[in-house]
């Protein structure tokens, strides 16, 4: 038997020719899908608007006017912890000696940084699959994803513009003190001219509101000088008062000449500066009032004489210059044990106050006690500390904000 001979198929042209074109059409249609799973045209069934704008807070025009004594190294720190703690967009910054009223410097923050964003999906149509709706989500949540991280990028940027600013503004106004040779007037004179600067600015088309702010950082006098200006709408910070015995009559003289309200800070208290000086900036009208020079003693928290001035101020305040104002009256103790506790200690010492208010005419429907017992200490609570500890603290909040 003959074993049969294998041979390769042949094919003719006709075959060949079909199959290539059928080759050649599966090979276009792969690519053709590959293709759309590139450019997204209906895996990835999102279209996406312009990227949105980015910014940081702007702020809204503010000015503070920092009366320095250069003279003294404590005030120079003190003045640049200030400045730096406080700096925001928006805020005019103008110095003045103490010795005076000579200027030492006037300094525009940078504006807020912005950025564009990532772009948006475009809104679904109305008629949109599922399968398209699957895909605008998942893009929506790392479009947002996105803006946040920007937007903390953003943040940084600020606060690294404004300390860089702040260092600067402080290093021009200490060199330019390094320069000047006293001058005329001393502290009046100066108070002056920082009263004037706020209306000079606000003369030329920046509107303030509220947001001014005077701080005296460093002075050499124990009583307030006589005061010949209006400060009309600012509030006034005094730091490093040598006696708590004339606090009250910085407070009182401010007051008098129209100020929103007044500080007086000694070392003990100045931590609380900048605070203080970031509230005025913002325009915010709650403030606190710290009811200085009554001296509790151990357990006590029936009013003592020595709380007479201070008590009239705060009536003052709530009656004349702020009629409509509610105020939460804040009690504290020192951290030593008594009967029936520190915090309902501090809440008697807060009621007592609240009894005197409601007692010569303001209304106890706008009036808080509340005590905190041994927190938030300003001093330590050791035998000298803990008199400053027992005290009562009032935040008056008024009714409308500028």
């Amino acid at each position: 038997m003959t074993k049969p001979v294998m041979t390769k198929p042949v094919m003719t042209k006709p075959v060949m020719t079909k199959l290539a074109v059928s080759i050649a059409a599966k090979a276009s249609c792969c690519a053709a899908l590959v293709a759309v799973s590139v450019c997204g045209c209906q895996l990835l069934p999102v279209t996406v608007a312009a990227g949105r704008p980015l910014a940081a807070p702007a702020g809204r025009p503010a000015v503070l006017t920092v009366v320095l004594d250069p003279s003294s190294a404590r005030a120079r720190a003190e003045f640049r912890r200030v400045i730096i703690a406080t700096a925001r967009a928006g805020e005019h910054l103008i110095v003045i000696s103490a010795a005076g009223g000579t200027a030492l410097g006037s300094f525009v923050a940078p504006s807020a940084p912005s950025m564009t964003g990532p772009a948006f999906p475009k809104a679904l149509p109305q008629n949109a699959t599922s399968f398209q709706r699957a895909a605008y989500d998942k893009k929506l949540v790392h479009t947002r994803a996105v803006a946040r991280e920007d937007l903390a990028r953003l943040l940084n940027r600020q606060r690294h513009e404004l300390r860089s600013w702040a260092e600067r503004a402080v290093v021009g106004a200490l060199a330019a003190a390094s320069r000047v040779r006293g001058g005329h007037g001393g502290l009046r004179q100066a108070m002056t001219e920082a009263a004037a600067f706020a209306s000079v600015l606000q003369q030329t088309g920046v509107s303030l509101g509220r947001r001014k702010v005077i701080a005296i950082v460093g002075n050499e006098s124990e009583a307030p000088p006589p005061l010949r200006a209006s400060f009309d709408g600012v509030t006034v910070v005094v730091a490093d008062v040598e006696s708590t015995t004339q606090d009250a009559a910085w407070q009182a003289d401010f007051l008098e000449a129209g100020a929103i309200t007044a500080f007086a800070f000694t070392a003990v208290t100045d931590s609380r500066v900048p605070v203080i000086v970031s509230a005025g900036l913002a325009g915010r009208a709650d403030f606190s009032f710290e009811l200085r020079r009554i001296r509790y003693g151990v357990a006590q928290y029936a009013l003592p004489a020595s709380a007479t001035p201070a008590l009239r101020q705060a009536l003052r305040l709530l009656t004349v210059t702020y009629p409509t104002a509610t105020a939460s009256i804040n009690g504290y103790t020192d951290a030593v044990a008594v009967r029936g506790g520190n915090l309902m200690l501090s809440w008697r010492r807060a009621r007592a106050v609240l009894a005197w208010l409601v007692d010569h005419g303001v209304a106890a429907a706008r009036l808080q006690a509340i005590g905190h017992g041994a927190a938030d200490p300003v001093a330590p609570n050791g035998p000298g500390g803990q008199p400053l500890n027992r005290r009562v603290v009032l935040i008056i909040s008024p009714e409308s904000q500028v």
